[in-house]
């Protein structure tokens, strides 16, 4: 991490700046219009009223997930006090297009001019910016003295939940739910909930969840953005392009409404008009990567409708356009997808050529270890794909991840060794689209027609696409190709 060393903290010395930060007072606080805060939530310095104004507007736009407009709000916030250093990370926070590294690098520059501002504002930064790192516990230890320090603040007491349990855990569930009880007002807390009961299987909790949203944000895209999806989850397709419209009214430069429209076209099977809408996205687009994954997902759906050779085609293009633009990340990751993609087609001789094009943009992490082992698996290399799932079960070691069982299953499954393909795709869950193509695939294997074809239909019944999910068309895809094999 580059930056400030001194703000590279360790486990104890934020907990030992949590508990330090509690000895202040609010008197020390240098506030616009101090006295007229009755409640004991987080207080900004700045001397321009305007510049508030804008910087809770930006943080209200941040909450609720428009984030190119929250970054407009702060950039306002800042022109008008420039020593206003909340809202000059909150800018580097939230500002479309960095990359982890140049995000973490302005967070810490503006984090060693916040020690001038409150202590408020300091202990809320730090913890929002170990959240981006990843570093859950010094997060949490952070916000469990902020909620201290300002207990009525909705806000912070969000940052607790999400920093409690892991990701779709029944302990950061509860925590949302305790958010959304003690502050019913607070609609962000209900849109995170709303995703957080979805994940977790309890798709009634989080359509009224998501229902609630609305109710308390009408004129907010993001609002019948989140109502839309959700629903689109649930095949209520034409639902969801209404509430998708809404969005795109509210403010047209909401991107990510085109995005839903895009995606509830393509699985009601209106794929021309889905392309129609990634197209009307363009002149929206925050970044130069939303213009160009514009096109990944527009061959995304190309493999959705089963037009794999266009979809290769335009993914392509998609790839050079990040290598032009030095965006390695999404390159490296489109050659992996074009890497699966061709194992599909039956251009096994492109494999290896796309997996090595992607160690050219990035090195290899686990999502190449991921994608190399299933492009092998579909090839028909077993060895090459149980090394690849082996490197991604070493890469993700010390956290469970149970797509280790689903890489597991397809190299047993491509070894010939179809009931013990059959143990560890059991051991994944079942929950994603490659686990049940390959569970379909395996059933097969052992003559269990049945077995396979509900398998099958699980696959076609998921509604939880999105524009940029490729393997999840991909996976739909594979299974043409098993289905070829046993009708021969």
């Amino acid at each position: 991490m580059e930056g400030n060393a001194m703000l590279k903290m360790t486990r104890c010395s934020i907990t030992v700046i949590a508990s330090l930060l509690l000895v202040f007072s609010y008197g020390s606080m240098h506030v616009v219009a101090q006295d007229a805060y009755e409640k004991a939530v987080l207080q900004v310095t700045t001397d321009s009223e305007e510049a508030e104004a804008h910087f809770w507007k930006g943080v209200f736009d941040a909450d609720n997930v428009f984030f190119s407009r929250a970054a407009s709000h702060f950039e306002q916030a800042i022109a008008l006090d420039e020593s206003f250093a909340m809202a000059r990370f909150m800018h580097a926070r939230w500002v479309p297009g960095l990359n982890q590294a140049q995000r973490q690098e302005k967070m810490t520059e503006v984090l060693a001019s916040l020690t001038t501002a409150s202590t408020g504002e300091l202990l809320v930064a730090t913890a929002i910016r170990e959240q981006f790192d990843g570093n859950t516990s010094e997060a949490r230890a952070l916000y469990e003295a902020a909620s201290n320090m300002m207990p009525d603040d909705p806000r912070i007491a969000v940052g607790a939940a999400l920093t409690t349990g892991a990701g779709g855990s029944p302990e950061r569930t509860a925590a949302l739910q305790q958010v959304t009880e003690t502050f019913p007002d607070y609609a962000a807390a209900h849109n995170t909930l709303a995703y957080q009961l979805w994940f977790t299987g309890d798709e009634a909790g989080a359509r009224e969840a998501v229902k609630e949203y609305m109710k308390l944000v009408p004129e907010h895209p993001n609002s019948h953005d989140s109502y839309a999806e959700l629903f689109q989850f649930s095949g209520m397709f034409s639902e969801a392009v209404a509430h998708y419209s809404i969005a795109v009214k509210l403010d047209e430069n909401y991107f990510q409404g085109y995005f839903g429209l895009a995606e509830a076209h393509a699985l009601a099977g209106e794929t021309d008009k889905a392309r129609e809408y990634l197209m009307r996205a363009k002149p929206f687009a925050p970044t130069a990567a939303g213009r160009n994954n514009l096109i990944r997902a527009e061959a995304n759906i190309y493999f959705l409708e089963g037009n794999i050779e266009k979809g290769i085609e335009v993914l392509k293009t998609a790839a050079r356009q990040f290598e032009a633009d030095e965006n390695s990340g999404l390159a490296a990751q489109a050659h992996r997808e074009l890497a699966v993609a061709e194992a599909i087609s039956g251009n096994r001789d492109y494999v290896q050529a796309h997996l090595d094009k992607a160690l050219e943009f990035q090195d290899v992490n686990a999502a190449q270890h991921s994608w190399s082992a299933v492009a092998y698996g579909l090839s028909g290399n077993a060895d090459a794909a149980e090394k690849s799932a082996s490197a991604f079960e070493e890469a993700v070691s010390g956290g469970a991840n149970n797509f280790v069982h689903t890489l597991k299953g397809l190299a047993l499954l491509v070894a010939g060794n179809p009931q013990k393909a059959e143990d560890e795709l059991i051991r994944s869950g079942l929950q994603d689209p490659w686990s049940n193509a390959f569970m379909a695939w395996c059933q097969k294997e052992m003559d269990h027609e049945a077995e396979a074809e509900g398998f099958e239909r699980n696959i076609m019944a998921d509604n939880q696409f999105t524009a940029l999910n490729v393997g999840f068309s991909l996976a739909r895809l594979s299974l043409t190709n098993v289905n070829k094999k046993f009708a021969q």
